[in-house]
């Protein structure tokens, strides 16, 4: 197999990866959220946002300083095992001790319950990142996508039952307590490497700034959504808690459909085009054009059904409790073309260091806004983070202009065209709920109102992104593997 070909696989594998922790996942909440009330979930929501947070910073620091660090298992390998492992023991005991305080904290005895029974999960995270550093060093992505979709359809499967059997938040959380087990057995048992050597001091303190920098990292790309989570748990109460983390859930997938492929296939061809500024420019700003024409119609599309279909989803009470705070979060649709770009390209030039920079810069914004929009809504906290995006943009524009040299109105134009077609196509679909819903109920309304929508869409983008749509076609043939094109052509 040629180096291209395997490049394309991983990509492939990489896609299905991200859909299996991501997709797979929100479908079993969405499901589960049936039986549930919002207490209940947002019981759960509560306990969940530190071990979200803890576990997602994990895997990103101590998986990637392996990816970075020698080709070989060694001691370096050995030495960073027992950090991570000694490091997701103390969180573990961490959040034992936060269970205990938690509960009064939030009015709610449930969410301290919930936290102390995963509170076991950082330990294993810390057990797992290294034998998943190493399958990702080895560029094994098939490996980790199994994993992924065996442990989670396992976890899936338990946590449905106790669902359905009655057992209330239990469900969620025994899902994702199940869920970390299964896998860092699975992950444990497919690496076959076991340290063969303790921890070195010497080694600990070289490999220390580099691990700080990618924590950092971690915690800046991630810790924005599990701390907001916490901030409406602690000043609304479980309810709005619970209703947060449905639109959570729900804007997640719309991420997933929307993102995960563009966002796999558009750094490697950064990557592999920064040598020439002129490409690398239009190639930047055509995958922009790509991502806002794909992802806008989704995220808005979604924001206009999100009256019909979140409470099919999750049911009347709790989907109707949801429909503002996902709308809010939806709204991000708006400019998630510019964003979903910004940070890949500046890495792709090796500037890494604006994009950290840049995210720890917004982190900070959301939880002032956080801080404040959550003691009065959970919409309106929602609502404040996606408005922070659009008050942004003059300076992102900026700082694309500077490092590599786009002209702002000519980036603006190219996302911001498929957005004017999807706000059209949203407005027109929200007019037809209204119109039809007398008429036409549940299902059969929803998907009467995708497929006018699509074809809503679809003329708008004819009549008024033409010569986007041409460019689009001749990025997707670079974005193709060239396997998938030779086929296409013979």
């Amino acid at each position: 197999m040629s180096k291209r070909s395997a490049a394309a696989q991983n990509g492939v594998w990489s896609i299905i990866l991200q859909w299996s922790r991501f997709g797979l996942n929100t479908i079993v909440f969405l499901i589960l959220a049936r039986w549930l009330s919002l207490a209940e979930i947002g019981a759960f929501a509560i306990a969940f946002a530190p071990i979200n947070l803890i576990q997602n910073v994990q895997r990103t620091g101590f998986s990637d300083t392996i990816v970075q660090g020698d080709t070989e298992p060694g001691p370096f390998t050995d030495t960073i095992f027992w950090m991570s492992a000694t490091f997701g023991f103390a969180l573990s005991l961490c959040l034992f001790g936060l269970s205990f305080v938690i509960g009064p904290i939030v009015s709610n005895e449930a969410a301290g319950t919930y936290l102390a029974a995963m509170a076991v999960i950082p330990l294993l995270v810390g057990i797992a990142a290294v034998p998943e550093g190493l399958i990702q060093q080895r560029l094994e992505i098939r490996t980790l996508a199994l994993r992924a979709t065996v442990s989670l359809t396992i976890a899936g499967a338990i946590a449905l039952w106790f669902g359905h059997a009655g057992y209330g938040g239990w469900a969620l959380t025994g899902f994702a307590i199940v869920n970390a087990v299964v896998s860092t057995i699975l992950v444990v048992a497919l690496v076959r490497w076991v340290p063969s050597s303790g921890l070195r001091v010497d080694m600990a303190r070289q490999v220390l700034p580099i691990l700080g920098a990618i924590l950092g990292r971690g915690l800046a790309i991630h810790a924005t959504m599990p701390l907001l989570q916490l901030m409406v748990g602690a000043g609304l109460g479980p309810v709005a808690a619970g209703a947060f983390q449905i639109a959570q859930r729900f804007f997640n997938l719309a991420a997933t459909v929307a993102l995960t492929p563009l966002k796999f296939a558009a750094l490697p061809v950064f990557v592999q085009v920064r040598g020439d500024v002129t490409r690398l420019r239009r190639v930047v700003i055509e995958t922009a054009g790509l991502v806002s024409l794909v992802a806008s119609p989704v995220y808005l599309g979604l924001l206009a059904l999100s009256p019909l279909l979140l409470p099919l989803a999750v049911g009347e009470t709790n989907g109707t409790a949801s429909v503002a705070t996902s709308q809010a979060l939806l709204l991000i649709g708006g400019h998630v073309g510019l964003y979903a770009i910004f940070t890949q390209s500046l890495t792709a030039i090796g500037r890494s260091d604006i994009a950290l920079r840049w995210s720890v810069g917004v982190f900070v914004l959301n939880m002032a806004i956080g801080a404040v929009t959550a003691l009065y809504s959970e919409a309106l906290t929602a609502l404040g983070c996606s408005l922070l995006g659009y008050a942004a943009i003059p300076f992102v524009l900026r700082l694309l202009r500077i490092h590599i040299g786009i002209a702002p109105w000519e980036m603006a134009r190219i996302v911001f065209g498929p957005v004017s077609a999807a706000v059209i196509m949203a407005v027109c679909v929200l007019l037809m709920s209204e119109s039809l819903n007398g008429w036409i109920g549940g299902i059969a309304l929803v998907a009467l109102e995708i497929v006018l929508g699509a074809a809503i869409y679809f003329a708008l983008a004819l009549l008024m992104l033409r010569r986007q749509l041409s460019t689009t076609r001749n990025l997707l043939v670079t974005l193709l593997p060239q396997r998938l094109q030779r086929r296409g052509s013979g």
